[in-house]
């Protein structure tokens, strides 16, 4: 099965590149459309609100069609609204641009992490999950770092289409990969024959779980203390007096930091256990925060940028890793179905919340609050029976 992992992988590194490729350059499409924080952050908040709707569908669809012909539908759509947005001329163009790369983006996470769960064994779940968030992370590293360094040439508007152009040639490519014998197999292998009412019921008996209510919980708050956090953080970056080729740098680090903590992180998971790795992290992610919005050194900015990332974004494969002990891996659709609902639901709620308490408190006030919030994400954990 290694091979279809690698297929994830490359779809994974692609996806996550160019979602937060899209989102790096809001800065720059907000200086030229003139644009509030609370418009970047609804922007932002199109791939959230969009994947709480998708991820129940998508889930279901996958067990009937195939999880990799959804994947790679939704790579593209998000092609196409990457093309959108650079040919945006009014406000009204770039919102429908936005929604449309998130109604690709939204079925991504729900399927891909269900199959890799799928694909895993016990013992070594974390490590592959770790791997998978990693070269997501990887991605988020070279093209968004590229699409900044890119904008002093040709532009947000070129350098989106140049995005788009990326995403087109990769659909091109595992379309014609689709046809192999191997990835078909792999088609019959993941496919069920519950009809949707039966799916539902099954559902709303996980919700029944303890252990999914507590995880749920604990998810949630992690991601309202940072699935915002990279929106806003060229915006802080900026606010600091860090010049726009230094920015790409920062923001490689960021990312940087993410592909080594979820490594790290996965594999600590199947060392220590999910609980201790998780709080841990989110008490890391609380610090590194606090000193992020505190700071004007560069040389130590660049330091924490790289810890904000290892410690924000690192909690992927522990948190997926919990999910996957809620129930037997016949639901993993279902689960990862519910879990990518709220955190979309979050993930919609956080930049809009954020960019509020930025236009009225100031941009660093947004890294205070998630620094709390990142410390009240361990309590659930706390209370979960049997932690690993």
């Amino acid at each position: 099965m290694d091979q279809f992992l690698y297929v994830l992988f490359s779809l994974h590194f692609l996806n996550d590149g160019i979602r937060t490729g899209i989102i790096a350059l809001l800065p720059f499409v907000s200086r030229d459309l003139h644009l509030s924080f609370t418009m970047v952050g609804f922007l932002g908040s199109s791939q959230g609100f969009l994947g709480a709707i998708m991820s129940l569908p998508a889930g279901f669809l996958a067990g009937r069609i195939g999880g990799y012909k959804l994947i790679l539908l939704s790579l593209l759509v998000y092609s196409i609204g990457a093309l959108g947005i650079g040919a945006s001329a009014n406000l009204l163009i770039l919102i429908f641009a936005f929604y449309i790369t998130a109604i690709g983006f939204g079925t991504f996470h729900v399927v891909s992490f269900s199959l890799v769960a799928r694909l895993s064994q016990k013992n070594n779940i974390g490590r592959n999950v770790g791997n998978f968030a990693a070269l997501g992370d990887a991605g988020r590293v070279i093209i968004p770092s590229a699409a900044l360094f890119a904008i002093p040439y040709f532009g947000w508007r070129l350098t989106y289409t140049g995005i788009a152009i990326l995403g087109l040639a990769f659909f091109g490519v595992l379309t014609l990969a689709l046809q192999r014998k191997g990835l078909r197999n792999f088609q019959n292998f993941q496919n069920n024959q519950e009809t949707h009412i039966e799916w539902i019921k099954q559902v709303a008996l996980l919700f029944k779980k303890r252990t999914l209510l507590l995880t749920v919980l604990a998810a949630v708050i992690d991601g309202l203390a940072g699935s915002s956090i990279y929106i806003f953080l060229p915006f802080l970056l900026l606010a600091k007096g860090v010049s726009v080729a230094t920015l790409g740098i920062f923001i490689g680090l960021y990312f940087a930091g993410s592909l080594s903590g979820k490594s790290a992180l996965g594999r600590g998971v199947d060392k220590f256990g999910n609980a201790r790795i998780f709080i841990a992290a989110e008490l890391l992610m609380a610090l590194s925060l606090i000193f992020l919005a505190s700071l004007n050194q560069i040389i130590l900015l660049l330091l924490v940028a790289f810890l904000l990332g290892l410690f924000t974004r690192g909690t992927t494969p522990v948190v997926t890793s919990l999910f996957s002990q809620v129930s037997h891996s016949d639901h993993y659709e279902k689960v990862f179905a519910i879990s990518e609902t709220f955190l979309s639901i979050t993930a919609a709620f956080s930049p809009v919340a954020m960019g509020i308490i930025a236009d009225q408190a100031g941009i660093s006030f947004v890294f205070y609050v998630a620094s709390l919030l990142a410390v009240l994400a361990c309590i659930p954990i706390l209370f979960l029976n049997n932690p690993k």
